[in-house]
């Protein structure tokens, strides 16, 4: 999948997630990877919103990382849902900031910039 999103062809990596995810629905990795790329692929067109909301927080109750909250977060920005959006962002950049996880801090700083405006959706590519 992720040579198909280096190449930009967006829409057989979506196809090759979504029939990942049709045999194998309880592998979270798979159901993570559908999430993210639903609610903010490039292609802005091949975006659901709802449908990545919906397999975010599976994902997030099935294992609270943080990585898995905001992706929870970026679904709910994808539907229009900015203050929702801020604040899971907001928790998972204050539990990745005490975690000491630097990298992850200035990537979640970005996104609740992002959230604190309206509208919050992910940029295009």
């Amino acid at each position: 999948m992720e040579v198909l999103l280096q190449l930009s062809q967006y829409r057989n990596a979506l196809e090759g997630l979504e029939d990942a995810h049709t045999r194998m629905p309880a592998k979270g990795r798979i159901a993570h990877a559908l999430a993210r790329l639903l609610a903010s692929c490039p292609d802005v067109d091949l975006r659901d919103g709802q449908r990545a909301l919906d397999l975010a927080l599976r994902v997030y109750d099935a294992r609270k990382t943080v990585t898995h909250a905001e992706t929870v977060a970026l679904a709910l920005a994808e539907s229009g849902r900015c203050d929702e959006a801020l604040t899971w962002q907001r928790g998972a950049f204050e539990a990745a900031r005490k975690a000491g996880a630097v990298e992850l801090v200035e990537k979640f700083r970005i996104g609740l910039e992002r959230y604190e405006t309206q509208p919050c959706r992910p940029p295009a590519g």
